[in-house]
């Protein structure tokens, strides 16, 4: 029975060593992140609702687990071990998306950011105000088919 007390200890040391967590620094979440997101723009029901804190995210009154964020791939993911989803921020302004199992794998889904109102926002996103540009042709240049 006096072996039992090194072996247990011999094997907590291992599994402190081969999780690598143990010594790995945390990184809190970007204020990009950072917020209430709604799915698919609908902050007005709680249950849709992604909270995301500097280390801790959720969805509607949680719970909420923790996170950290990965500066390589840009990614907030869970620092639970065999969660591969992740969440990272979208192409158009204030839209995050949510690689629902992993990345380059199906199931996208789409977040915006709520105001502080929680009402919903217009999904899809359109295009931001610096890239919205008039049509040419309506304005009767002379460069389209319409001469």
């Amino acid at each position: 029975m006096r072996w039992m007390a090194p072996c247990a200890l011999g094997l907590a040391l291992f599994a402190g060593l081969a999780g690598g967590q143990a010594g790995a620094a945390v990184i809190d979440a970007p204020a990009s992140l950072r917020g209430v997101w709604g799915r698919q723009g609908r902050c007005d029901l709680g249950a849709e609702r992604l909270t995301i804190t500097a280390r801790t995210a959720g969805w509607g009154k949680g719970p909420f687990a923790a996170v950290h964020y990965d500066p390589e791939f840009g990614a907030l993911t869970w620092v639970e071990e065999g969660l591969v989803d992740n969440f990272v921020v979208g192409r158009m302004p204030d839209t995050l998306v949510h690689n629902t199992q992993g990345f380059h794998m199906p199931g996208e889904e789409g977040y915006g950011r709520c105001g502080s109102a929680l009402t919903r926002v217009p999904w899809p996103p359109g295009p931001p105000a610096s890239a919205r540009h008039p049509d040419r042709r309506s304005r009767g240049s002379p460069v389209g088919p319409n001469r």
